[in-house]
């Protein structure tokens, strides 16, 4: 009798023959619902480590499993870039928001320090406020389209320095989760998004409008408007001085000695609503320096000193006006500062305008950029030269060009007496004659 044989759909399963899977050589590779493949492997620690993604075959999953094989082998294998892998992918799934704000909390300077609370605040502020919507997408979808029109919006509320800062801080985090490795590409591409071009230029007071202002404040801020515009300190660096950060050095000689005054600025202040003042070092280690005041300052300086400062070296040049060691608070100052400024026909005036008035000043001393960067505390010549305004130099050159108006000619007027002298003149005709002699033809 012949032996039946059925079609393969009737032969009952568990007489089909299976088919052999492949066991890998290292690691293991499943197929997941979706029709992916994931892989996975023992690391030397005993944990399970997962790859940073499903891939569309097993040809890409082995291969990533056999990069993770080499970095094994040449013991580059490492526990935190293993764990990054399985990070990123998690991190596919986050939104802007939540991630962002772990970016600030997190976030160090260059030289390894954290925010200054200011900052800190500030970056949480725009991140809450002015980041939505993209703040409310998954970070892997955010695309180059989306943030140039979420950029628009921004600067069309006509806020462009507040769009700078923003985009910038955007442009950070991106690149943060580009290390990540939750995106591959930066979405920022915006050109000239982080500029800040207004077309407002800070204007320094004029030398006139200085003395102003110098003669109606108040005596007790005098030594405040010194140090603003002659030490080109800003307000929190101001405020936070101390008896002990002023240097009094006798210097010169026997026959023409010379009082010198130094600053030493090491800290800075910040008041923080709803946590107070906030002691700082400056914004970068340049920021530590020590300034020289021009002589012709140190009476109002001294007489400071003497007569409302404290002996203790902890008390600071302008304490609050209730006293007991409290800073001074910028609402104070402002009322004395602001009646002052109109006086001199200058409403517009910040006190941090003293501080490019100072920059010029030292500017024009013939000061080198190096030097001017040291004075101010900046770490780039590009920032120091941001503080350099050429007041009164204009019409220095205008002059010049109305003595070559008045000369006649293509050089600028000699002044009186440097006329030539006669034996000069007999000098240069004898050279002449000479020189016509020696053209003439011989025999």
């Amino acid at each position: 009798m012949a032996e039946s044989t059925l079609p393969p759909e009737n032969i009952p399963p568990e007489t089909k023959k299976k088919k052999r899977q492949r066991r890998e050589s290292f690691g293991t590779i499943r197929e997941s619902s979706s029709k992916r493949y994931v892989a996975s492997y023992m690391g030397p620690d005993g944990k399970r480590y997962r790859g940073p993604k499903s891939y569309a075959s097993k040809t890409e999953a082995r291969a990533w499993l056999t990069r993770v094989r080499t970095l094994l082998d040449s013991g580059d294998w490492n526990v935190a870039s293993a764990s990054a892998d399985g990070a990123a992918k998690a991190g596919r799934t986050e939104t802007l928001g939540p991630y962002a704000e772990k970016w600030v909390l997190n976030r160090v300077k260059t030289n390894g320090e954290p925010l200054a609370p200011l900052t800190k605040k500030d970056y949480l502020s725009f991140i809450r406020r002015l980041l939505p919507p993209l703040s409310e997408m998954r970070i892997a979808m955010i695309t180059p389209t989306d943030v140039r029109e979420w950029n628009e919006a921004l600067r069309a509320t006509g806020k462009i320095t507040q769009s700078a800062r923003v985009y910038t801080v955007l442009r950070s985090i991106m690149e943060q989760a580009v290390d990540d490795g939750i995106i591959q590409v930066s979405p920022c591409k915006v050109r000239g998004a982080g500029n800040a071009v207004t077309g407002i230029e800070v204007k320094p007071p004029t030398a006139a409008e200085l003395e102003t202002i110098m003669k109606v404040i108040d005596p007790r801020f005098k030594t405040m408007i010194v140090l603003g515009a002659w030490a080109a300190l800003r307000f929190g660096e101001v405020t936070e001085l101390r008896r002990k950060d002023i240097l009094i050095v006798e210097e010169g000689t026997a026959k023409a000695p010379r009082t010198t005054i130094y600053v030493d600025v090491s800290r800075g202040v910040t008041h923080i609503p709803g946590e107070g003042f906030i002691l700082r070092p400056p914004k970068s280690r340049a920021g530590v320096r020590i300034v020289a005041l021009p002589p012709h300052v140190n009476d109002i300086v001294l007489e400071h000193l003497r007569d409302r400062v404290g002996e203790d070296p902890e008390s600071l040049i302008y304490e609050a006006m209730s006293g007991g060691g409290h800073h001074l608070a910028a609402s104070t100052w402002t009322d004395y500062w602001y009646p002052a400024r109109e006086a001199a026909g200058r409403g517009d005036l910040h006190f941090h305008a003293l501080r490019h008035f100072g920059a010029t000043a030292y500017a024009l001393t013939g000061a080198t950029i190096r030097e001017l960067q040291d004075r101010l505390g900046h770490t780039t010549p590009n920032v120091a030269m941001r503080y350099q305004h050429t007041t009164g130099r204009g019409a220095e050159l205008a002059a010049k060009m109305s003595e070559l108006h008045a000369s006649g000619s293509g050089k600028v007027a000699k002044p009186e007496g440097k006329k030539a002298k006669p034996k000069d003149k007999d000098k240069a005709e004898g050279s002449s004659k000479k020189r016509k002699k020696q053209k003439q033809p011989t025999g």
